[in-house]
């Protein structure tokens, strides 16, 4: 069988199983997706020619490289935070004093290729300093936690551990959302160039434009929006055309977790 006619096989029974999950045909876009199923889809990005498997984590986490990202990106030093509006530093500062973080999420994926959104929802815990973990409940039980280094993988109790520390741009992506929440300005202004805007009483919106041509070509742009420090959006328009919405809900900027509870959301 010739691999238009694989191609046209898969998308039919692919287009049985899920409506939702059928494929915009165009020429321009046909070879972008290589398989689409469940909440995951198979790409090739650019002409770099790089497979991954993406699984939907704010639309910050392409988690499975089977090639690595160019060695070519370059970390530098940290830029100055005083370099960030007094009000942005200031809620940062506000951000490294809570003792953890707790919220509803409910999130949709608007996939180019797609005829409709992917959806997932479930609760998010951030642990300082530097602990992220997104439990989805809907619709598809998986558990995923974000640190420094490496991401957490648990899903129909397989675990898998990825290790992004030697790949800088796919960690600043990743990390964006840590950032935020540790209050780093440093590590924040390093990869983004943020613009800063005050929304009525404690409102604010962020936007962070990636710096460095790698990050560039996964993401063109985080927006973060809030409430002093109750989170309650977040925007990823990703460099292909794909762009991610999660609101959070039942916000708890003052959660304190207990040995038990950081064992249970943090050590999968």
């Amino acid at each position: 069988m010739s691999r238009s006619s694989k191609n046209k096989v898969r998308k039919s029974r692919l287009s049985r199983e899920d409506p939702r999950l059928a494929l915009r045909t165009t020429e321009a876009t046909r070879p972008s997706i290589i398989m689409v199923q469940n909440n995951e889809d198979y790409v090739l990005l650019g002409s770099k020619r790089i497979l991954a498997r993406r699984s939907l984590f704010f639309g910050l986490v392409g988690v499975t490289f089977t090639v690595s990202l160019d060695s070519s990106y370059a970390e530098e030093p940290p830029a100055h935070a005083n370099a960030l509006p007094a009000r942005l530093r200031a809620l940062l500062s506000d951000f490294r004093k809570c003792p953890g973080i707790s919220a509803d999420f409910s999130e949709e994926k608007n996939i180019v290729l797609l005829s409709a959104p992917l959806k997932a929802s479930g609760k998010i815990y951030f642990h300082p300093p530097h602990s992220l973990a997104r439990v989805v409940e809907s619709p598809r039980k998986s558990h995923v936690v974000v640190t420094g280094k490496k991401i957490i993988i648990k899903e129909d109790n397989v675990r898998k551990e990825v290790d992004f520390s030697d790949k800088p741009a796919l960690r600043g992506l990743i990390s964006s959302l840590l950032h935020i929440l540790a209050g780093d300005a440093e590590r924040l202004t390093a990869d983004y160039e943020a613009q800063f805007v005050e929304e009525g009483v404690a409102g604010w919106r962020l936007v962070l434009i990636p710096k460095k041509e790698e990050l560039r070509r996964l993401v063109a742009s985080l927006t973060f929006s809030g409430k002093a420090l109750k989170l309650s959006e977040l925007r990823v328009k990703e460099a292909n055309g794909d762009e991610t919405v999660t609101r959070f809900s039942n916000v708890n900027e003052k959660r304190k977790f207990t040995k038990a509870e950081v064992a249970q959301y943090f050590e999968i």
